[in-house]
């Protein structure tokens, strides 16, 4: 009985190890970067189209629904074709590639909420904060141990403070002009020392539920907004406010 010769296997025939790992490898990276671009681009065209209405209805909305039917449409035909050729898996792929990649592209080019802005300014920016007769206006709320400013920011120039204290005992505004954090003034503990520091507006005391106006010219810079009546700064009444 002749011996059964083992199969003789060519050296060219075995894979080495890039050709065995390629494939585990480029499958991950392929699925993660097509995630990415149908994350970020859906979520692009979906920001641009909701500043695009038709009535009480913004074309997010429709946009919507139909990406969800394309889903739902290509789950049941694939299923329903458990022997469909490549070609037809590909073309799907590829349809749902240029388009969520052209739309990205749209709405990346597309400058109509710009448009809209500027000629609700009468052609400018939107400022940082309301302009009431040539005014930049900040409301500036102090609540007992809390200052809060909105905006938080202004641009250079004019800046009226409408000081209201809403809280149950009295306050007062600074406004310094420093590159100091809002909790790093100078202070011994009871006040900040307003000798070394450059205060540019401040209100007089304000007693619960006064309010007071205050403006000034302030140039690019940051800025901190404090109560300094004994113990308020301490205590937390500052924050942070910058001028462009």
């Amino acid at each position: 009985m002749a011996d059964s010769e083992a199969p003789q296997h060519n050296a060219d025939d075995t894979p080495d190890t890039g050709d065995r790992l390629a494939l585990p490898l480029l499958i991950p990276v392929i699925v993660f970067l097509f995630a990415i671009l149908v994350i970020y681009g859906l979520s692009r065209i979906y920001l641009e189209l909701n500043t695009i209405r038709i009535g009480d209805v913004t074309m997010a909305t429709p946009l919507a629904i139909g990406v969800s039917l394309f889903i739902l449409f290509a789950a049941w035909y694939m299923a329903s074709n458990r022997r469909m050729p490549m070609w037809q898996t590909a073309a799907i792929g590829m349809v749902a590639v240029v388009a969520v990649t052209g739309g990205a592209i749209w709405a990346a080019v597309d400058d109509r909420g710009e448009d809209e802005a500027r000629a609700a300014n009468g052609g400018e920016p939107t400022p940082t904060a309301p302009v009431v007769e040539g005014q930049v206006l900040v409301g500036l709320t102090e609540a007992d141990w809390v200052v809060s400013a909105s905006p938080g920011s202004a641009a250079a120039g004019e800046i009226t403070f409408a000081v209201s204290n809403t809280g149950s005992i009295g306050h007062n505004l600074r406004v310094v002009r420093t590159d100091l954090a809002a909790d790093g003034l100078p202070s011994d503990g009871i006040a900040v020392d307003e000798t070394e520091l450059d205060v540019v507006a401040e209100t007089p005391d304000l007693g619960p539920g006064e309010s007071d106006e205050i403006a000034a010219t302030l140039e690019a810079g940051s800025y901190v907004l404090i109560c300094n009546i004994a113990g308020h700064y301490d205590a937390g009444m500052t924050t942070a406010f910058t001028v462009q």
